[in-house]
């Protein structure tokens, strides 16, 4: 349908899901000191377009970070390419898990 084009459909699913109340939304995963500022128990409703504008551009910084962290050689824990950007460190975390 007209909706696979942007990925409507699915992105629809998951501001659906985003929206759900589950108490394992409302806590993070990980502690570290890069996320103290974060209230996970704050969800800010996001229409499905913002939410994959959100996905892109982590995904993007993720990308970059995880790219520098290849090319380094050294391998250094990967939170040192993240940079001040939390987000992109719990991303890691998830993908590692």
């Amino acid at each position: 349908t007209g909706l696979a084009a942007n990925d409507e459909y699915f992105w629809q699913e998951v501001a659906e899901k985003y929206q759900d109340v589950n108490d394992d939304y409302e806590c993070l995963a990980w502690d570290d000191p890069l996320f103290d500022d974060i209230d996970a128990s704050v969800a800010l409703l996001h229409s499905w377009s913002k939410l994959r504008e959100i996905y892109k551009g982590l995904s993007k910084l993720y990308s970059e970070a995880f790219e520098n962290h290849k090319k380094s050689g050294n391998h250094d824990d990967f939170v040192n390419f993240c940079g001040n950007r939390g987000e992109v460190y719990y991303l890691h975390l998830w993908l590692q898990e």
